[in-house]
């Protein structure tokens, strides 16, 4: 297990959250740096915000997934130091909405 996956996990548990809760963000995490093939702390915020929309728009995922994935890396960001300037309510999507491919760019910037 690496280093910043442990620091992960012990922020988790000292959160409060449940398991469930720390798998679905090592699972976020896990998937992001996957993608890019590099760990996830030397991440851009572009990069990030490439990814989600990646998601959105590529993987169409539900609503649903793509605010959990904004919300872990959000806080991952943050947990690991690291300083975006994107604001997490700006990028959270409305459930029951779907998104024409202009506003979901516009939603992403």
């Amino acid at each position: 297990m690496t280093t910043l996956r442990q620091q992960l996990i012990q922020e988790l548990v000292l959160r409060g959250m449940s398991e469930r809760t720390q798998e679905a963000y090592i699972h976020q995490v896990y998937h992001l740096a996957k993608y890019y093939r590099q760990p996830p702390d030397e991440l851009s915020e572009q990069q990030v915000r490439d990814y989600l929309f990646y998601l959105a728009r590529e993987r169409q995922l539900a609503v649903s997934s793509i605010n959990q994935a904004v919300t872990v890396n959000c806080r991952f960001t943050a947990l690991s130091g690291l300083r975006l300037s994107f604001r997490k309510s700006a990028m959270v999507l409305k459930s029951g909405a779907s998104l024409p491919s202009s506003q979901i760019t516009s939603t992403f910037r």
